[in-house]
């Protein structure tokens, strides 16, 4: 019951609209189903970072910590904004879906740039701290408490590889054919406004 409670409420907020959602979609449908899922591995690795520290009661501190928290805070804001910059101004060069020879770009690393944005924000570490107070019990045995972070891990790692193949499908990848330096316009775009928001909340 509290596992399947885990994986639907994990299921949930990672559908919601972010800069991960905004990366593997990016990947999946300008380039390949290769580099998006490499991204979701990261992404994944960062998840199982954050709510690990969330379940042993570090995410108490960091976000107690003025300091600890400010630090993570403009990292992870300075690292969306220099990636959204980056894909705007990518896009200038691009010369189309298919043809660009940016598809196999040597030095882009989707699994690097996954765990980067999945661990640079701080408000995740306040996010599993909050759903593991409510869900889990104080009392809950070490197993449970490792059951509750592997399977929050599965449960995203299995929704963003929903993700990932959904965009790279021939028909959403047809689709968007033409309109690869929009898309990446767009992403980059996002991706410096989630930036600039993180930047400016308030802890």
């Amino acid at each position: 019951m509290l596992l399947g409670l885990v994986a639907g409420v994990q299921i949930a907020g990672a559908a919601s609209p972010g800069p991960n959602f905004i990366l593997i979609s990016s990947y999946s449908t300008t380039r390949t189903i290769g580099h998006a899922l490499k991204a979701a591995a990261g992404i994944v690795l960062g998840i199982l970072i954050w709510s690990s520290l969330a379940i042993l009661g570090f995410g108490v501190l960091i976000s107690s910590s003025p300091a600890a928290y400010a630090v993570v805070q403009y990292f992870g804001a300075g690292y969306l904004i220099w990636l959204g910059v980056r894909m705007f101004v990518s896009s200038y060069r691009s010369s189309g879906l298919g043809s660009d020879s940016n598809l196999n770009l040597q030095g882009d690393r989707p699994a690097v740039k996954g765990f980067l944005v999945s661990i640079a924000n701080p408000k995740t570490i306040a996010y599993y701290t909050s759903l593991f107070t409510v869900l889990v019990p104080p009392e809950a045995p070490v197993w449970v408490l490792g059951a509750v972070v592997l399977i929050d891990a599965i449960a995203c790692g299995a929704w963003w590889v929903l993700v990932a193949y959904f965009f790279s499908s021939n028909t959403v990848k047809h689709f968007f054919h033409n309109s690869r330096r929009h898309i990446d316009r767009l992403f980059g775009g996002a991706l410096i406004l989630l930036g600039l928001k993180l930047a400016m909340d308030r802890h």
